[in-house]
């Protein structure tokens, strides 16, 4: 290009490889590539020129870099042709350049202003088209938490600009090809999608496993605490009818009680019918113990009733503070 006497060079491009942390140089231009092999040139397009470096230098699943060659020039000259050296030529047209750092702020813009870019070409032809802003987007949409679930919203919003309904294996394809036309590791950054939704479930199962064995915790306290205190009302009752019975294990009961219902009480703090159960039964066996510490204060219903009143209030102290 000449400008007052001076001759400007366009600025070259590269694909940047981020599987193998390399850089290749692009050649085409106005969306061709010239490949020269031999005496013969064949022109193909941008596209196929970067699916070509990304097949040779960074490999293709569906594609061998001899496949797609075969693809984009003429078959007559295949096979006329010795294939190494469509692999020589090709390669030392593209010679790779080791990067020390990449990060996706290094890719350039491929499309043009006014004819954009096709994607989706598998050398045989093109059949999505993006504007200039739209691979601007997409490349933005790198940096996201969560790359290829945003790309993939992005390029099926694309697709209903232009009343096309695209499955969703489709877009997966269409972003693919947008990946290698910009040298970007598919598998890498379907990585970072995964990675945030393995953490999202295994924080959700750890929250599950938690709320499971806090309700198993609730039942069982909520149990415990009725057969307790219908234990506790028995032996109440038995001692308040003058029956001569043992009941040195009273207290223990009364430990068991409090324990669950603190147990419930840590898991539910709504004001239940379970909640107001344990009430009542703390107040009764507290009112129970006076009445009967001041009956008999010096003999062994008093003893008892001493032990029931501050024994358990002790221990589930204790409980508590560790």
């Amino acid at each position: 290009m000449h400008i007052d006497g001076m001759v400007m060079h366009k600025e070259m491009k590269y694909l940047y490889l981020e599987k193998t942390m390399q850089r290749v140089p692009l050649h085409a231009d106005n969306g061709l590539y010239v490949w020269k092999v031999g005496e013969n040139s064949f022109e193909i397009s941008a596209a196929a020129e970067k699916l070509l470096v990304y097949a040779l230098f960074s490999g293709l699943p569906n594609y061998s870099f001899f496949e797609l060659a075969k693809q984009n020039i003429p078959k007559k000259s295949v096979a006329e042709m010795n294939p190494e050296l469509l692999y020589t030529t090709f390669k030392e047209d593209h010679p790779l350049l080791e990067l020390m750092e990449y990060n996706y702020d290094m890719i350039p813009l491929y499309a043009d202003s006014t004819a954009g870019m096709w994607l989706y070409n598998d050398g045989k032809g093109c059949s999505f088209w993006i504007t200039l802003e739209e691979e601007q987007w997409l490349l933005n949409r790198l940096q996201y938490q969560q790359p290829w679930y945003c790309c993939i919203a992005l390029l099926r919003e694309i697709a209903r600009k232009h009343e096309l309904v695209l499955s969703q294996q489709a877009l997966s394809d269409i972003l693919e090809s947008f990946l290698i036309q910009h040298g970007v590791d598919s598998i890498a950054l379907k990585g970072k999608d995964n990675g945030i939704d393995n953490k999202a479930m295994a924080t959700s199962k750890k929250r599950k496993s938690k709320k499971s064995e806090a309700e198993i915790e609730s039942r069982l306290a909520v149990i415990f605490g009725i057969v307790c205190t219908l234990i506790i009302t028995t032996f109440w009752t038995l001692l308040f009818c003058g029956v001569d019975i043992d009941t040195i294990i009273l207290p223990l009961f009364s430990i068991i009680l409090y324990y669950a219902s603190w147990q419930y009480t840590h898991y539910n703090e709504r004001l239940d019918w379970v909640y107001v159960f344990f009430i009542i039964a703390f107040i009764a066996n507290f009112i129970a113990s006076i009445v009967a510490f001041c009956i008999d204060p010096s003999g062994s219903m008093g003893f008892i009733a001493f032990l029931n009143l501050f024994l358990p209030a002790f221990v589930a102290n204790r409980g508590r503070v560790r």
